[in-house]
Parts: structure tokens; sequence; C-alpha cells
């Protein structure tokens, strides 16, 4: 239990953890703390220009000495200020002292809930929560390249198979609350206090938005309890002595199974299609038949999946393309490039150029994402790399270079017309960009200024 306790001790955890994703706590919840971090940023240029100087300047030791000396006392001042903000945090949510709020708004037709995580209290309760639910059940997020590798290899051998793309009809809103909730509370591994917060969320959501069916969509917390709801199913058919591939992120999920009967197809597909309908009636859920795919031996069909388009040829693997709205949204961020880049230009010419030069690197050329202890890379081979089609590359740079031919500045021409999609992917060209720089890059696909 001591591990899925609200103490210091595990807050500390969470915040170091948050820290090292590039989620900056103190900037949002310890402004007492930044104006130490600042001091000690600053007593560390200090350094750093001293260790430049003269080795043979007798004041320049003097200096090192008395600014490393300082540099220490603001160090052990900082830690001695966030144990205690932390302490105090531990405290009021050990009290009861905090009240969870929960907001409500719409996408795509789906109630999305958003917890209000203003106060620090929240935020590390939150956190805790589901650290202590993943831990608890093993709760693993799906790795989706592992998915993918895996299920290329399937779809291109020739074995004969039947494949299921399936999707679960209202998955968060479906999942019985009920059973969630008595599943949680008759756990005796669970801390008490775990028990009780995640009940006390269930009643917030009841009592503000007369909500009593399903999860929260949005909480992160209801990923997790979906995940540990799914479990049994999940375990099903990962041993299924027909099923030779499952898969499933949140509710997209793949099955292949390996007929081991003479029956005909469509037999077959009755009996399979069966067995998971059978099993996803006792979870209470249903088939979302809008969007369900059986791809048989010897069909022509295509499926998306995880953000791929999976062409299928006679039954086995032909090739994989990005999604239409994935290639859409590179088209789209294009598009976004050049209405900044002219817009900007009337006022601030050298600076338009900059931007729309660094823009286009960034999109068409690969980087390794900031704050990230497992270096992950992005861009357009590492965020696609599953494609083995080239056509929707060349048709992007095929845009692109329609769009460059639209700038009046030889120079800025020649320099635009190196960037190229299908040449990022191939080649995988690294960039190495600034953190505060991606930043600025990104802004205008998000907020489209």
């Amino acid at each position: 239990m001591i591990k899925q306790s609200f103490s210091e001790k595990n807050i500390r955890k969470i915040y170091d953890l948050e820290n090292r994703k590039g989620n900056n706590l103190e900037k949002i919840y310890f402004p007492d703390v930044v104006i130490l971090t600042e001091k000690i940023s600053y007593i560390k240029k200090k350094i750093k220009n001293y260790l430049r100087m003269d080795k043979h300047d007798f004041g320049r030791l003097i200096a090192l000495k008395y600014y490393r000396k300082i540099k220490k006392e603001f160090e052990k001042e900082k830690e001695e200020l966030l144990i205690k903000r932390l302490e105090y945090i531990s405290l009021n949510i050990l009290s009861n002292n905090y009240e969870v709020s929960l907001s409500h708004n719409k996408l795509k037709g789906k109630d999305i809930y958003t917890a209000n995580t203003d106060t620090p209290e929240i935020f590390f309760l939150l956190k805790q929560l589901q650290f202590n639910l993943k831990n608890l059940y093993v709760i693993k997020q799906a790795n989706r390249n592992f998915l993918l590798s895996q299920l290329k290899i399937i779809l291109s051998n020739g074995f004969p198979k039947m494949t299921f793309k399936i999707d679960i009809s209202s998955f968060y809103e479906s999942i019985p609350r009920v059973d969630v909730i008595q599943t949680i509370q008759d756990d005796p591994k669970l801390s008490l206090q775990t028990r009780k917060t995640i009940c006390y969320i269930f009643e917030c959501l009841e009592k503000k938005y007369s909500n009593k069916i399903g999860i929260p969509r949005g909480i992160g917390l209801s990923a997790y309890l979906a995940e540990h709801y799914m479990k049994s199913f999940d375990d099903f058919f990962k041993t299924h002595p027909e099923c030779s591939y499952y898969s499933r992120y949140v509710d997209d999920i793949i099955i292949v199974f390996n007929p081991s009967s003479d029956f005909s197809e469509e037999i077959i597909e009755k009996k399979y299609l069966k067995i998971i309908n059978d099993q996803l009636r006792k979870k209470q859920l249903k088939l979302n038949n809008n969007k369900k795919v059986v791809i048989k031996n010897n069909e022509n069909k295509t499926f998306d999946y995880l953000g791929y388009t999976f062409h299928i040829k006679s039954g086995s693997l032909e090739k994989i393309n990005l999604t239409q709205k994935r290639y859409d949204n590179y088209i789209k961020k294009i598009e976004l490039c050049f209405k900044s880049y002219f817009r900007q230009f009337i006022k601030c010419p050298n600076k338009a150029n900059v931007m729309l030069k660094s823009r286009l690197r960034y999109l068409t050329s690969n980087t390794r994402l900031v704050h990230n202890k497992k270096n992950v890379m992005t861009g357009i081979y590492f965020s696609n790399k599953f494609i083995t089609d080239y056509s929707q590359l060349e048709g992007l740079d095929n845009y692109l270079k329609n769009k460059v031919d639209l700038i009046t500045d030889p120079s800025l021409q020649t320099q635009l017309r190196t960037f190229s999609f299908k040449k990022g992917f191939k080649e995988k060209i690294y960039v190495n960009f600034p953190k505060k720089f991606i930043k600025e890059i990104q802004q205008l696909w998000k907020y489209n200024v």
C-alpha cells in the first residue's frame, strides 16, 4: 500500500517524471521555486564564463570558488522549498482538502470531460491514481510501432487467413460503470484512499452532469480503467488456438484467424463473428457494423489502422499508405506555411523567409524529441515508417513544388526546392532543432497563427 499512498515521496516521483517528459511543473505550480531556478541558472552561466578564462588568472579561481558555493546554497534552498511545497500538497490530498472539478465539451458528437488541474493537488492526485492502477494491474499502453510491425508480417505471409478489422460502438460510453466501480470497491489490493477517490470522481460526474453511464471520455484515469476492464477480452483472443494475431488500440481491433476446418468461407466468417460478438456481449459491448471489414482469402480490400491504409490483394498485403486524413493533414500544413509566409512578408520579410524555410525543413526531415530519455525520433520517416509506397510522398513533393513556384525571390526559391518529403523519408535526413524553435514552428499548425 505504501507505493499507492499520496505521500510527498510518491508525489516527488511524479514531479521528476513529468519534468523529464518536458512538462515544466515548476512554472505551472511553483513560482517561488522558479525564482530560485533562475538564480541557479544565472550562477551556472557565471561559472561557465569563468571556466573559459585564463587558467592562471588568480582572480578567476577566487570567483569560481565563490560562485560554486553560492550555487550549492541556492540548490539546497530550492530543494528544501520544493519538499515543503510537495509536503503541503500531500497533506491537502490526505486530508481531503481538495475538490475535483470537471468540464464538459463535445467533439465529433462524443462527450469529452476534462479535469480542472489548476491546483497542484488535483494534478498529482489524478497522476497517482493512474500510477496505482497501472502498477497494480500491470497496464501497459499498446506500442503502436510494435503492433504495426507485427501486423505487417502477418498480413504478408501466404498462409490461409481471415482478417477482421472491427470497432467497438461508443466504447467509453458503453463500458458498464456499475461493474467498473464494483470491481474497484471489491479489490483489497487497492488502497482505501484510491478506491474512495475513484468513486468520488464518478460521484462528481453524476452530480454535475447527471451522467450515469459509461466512463468519462477524456480523463486520463478512464483509459486505465478501460484497459483493466478489457483485459479478459484481450486474453481470450490472445490465447485462442485459431487466432494468429490480435491487437487492440483503445476500441480499434484487428483479429487474424487461421481456419483449421474445410468449411466454406461464409460459414467460417459467421463462426468467427459469433465468437467476437459473444465476447463483446460478455463485456456488455457491441460491434460497430458500419466500420467492420472482413478480408477473406483471395480478396482485394483496404482498411485503415493507426494512421495507415493497408491494401490487401488476393488475401495478402500489397502495400501500405498513409490514411487520406493523414495525407490531407500534410497538405494543410504546407498550405499554412505559405499563407503565414505571405502574410508575414509584408511587415518582416527576413523573418518570413527564416520561418518558411524552418517549417518546411521540419516537415520534410526528422528530429529528436526534446526531454525524452528514450531518444524518440519524429519526422517524415520516423512518424510514417511503415509506408511501402512512395506515391503519396511524390504527391506532397509536387504540391510543395507548385507552392514554391509562387515565391518571387529566386534565392529563396532555390533553397526551398532542396526540400523533399520523399528524400527526407528515404534518406532519413536528420536536422537538430532547438526546443524553443520547435515550439515556434509548431505554433502555426496548432493555433493557425
